[in-house]
């Protein structure tokens, strides 16, 4: 059952193509997926943002890819929201916890203990993106390396499966 709790997002920046990606989650219950196409600039991205935020003035935190074009994002979000903590995590940095191959890691696998464990999706959310954020989840790999850390298969490995990037997915976890 749904239990409240913080109100936190994850936002993987589009690039070449790909769609910019917002997650927001408030307590165990996934309440928004939104995609973008075609946000050439820092200020369309904001002006977007802005409006996907507005609905959700309980915002604490927002997670974002800085991986590329992501770096910029952190301080200019920090900027345009003060009272929302922008923290930008690397998905190619080592991870933080022991165990863990990468970021990028440590995060679905923290995203696939949310499932396991009673994440909840909105009855409101479009079923079409549903079905591609359930099809993105189920093309990333877990393995465990000879080195005993837990690690996801390569983001362009989960390309080949998929034949795109899996940013839905990315959100989520962030």
């Amino acid at each position: 059952s749904f239990v409240d709790g913080d109100t936190i997002a994850g936002l993987d920046i589009g690039r070449k193509g790909d769609p910019t990606v917002i997650a927001i989650k408030r307590g165990n219950r996934i309440e928004h997926i939104e995609q973008k196409y075609d946000l050439l600039t820092l200020d369309a991205m904001k002006s977007w943002l802005y409006g996907v935020i507005a609905k959700y003035p309980q915002l604490k935190r927002i997670y974002i890819d800085e991986t590329g074009l992501g770096q910029y994002i952190p301080p200019e979000l920090s900027k345009t929201f003060p009272k929302i903590e922008s923290i930008g995590l690397n998905f190619g940095s080592k991870s933080t916890k022991d165990g863990y191959h990468l970021i990028r890691s440590e995060i679905f696998f923290d995203l696939k203990n949310s499932i396991q464990h009673g994440l909840h999706i909105s009855p409101f959310l479009d079923k079409d993106l549903l079905r591609e954020v359930r099809r993105e989840l189920c093309s990333i790999e877990y393995k465990i390396s000879d080195k005993s850390e837990m690690y996801v298969l390569s983001k362009d490995k989960t390309k080949e499966i998929l034949g795109r990037s899996p940013d839905c997915a990315d959100a989520l976890a962030l």
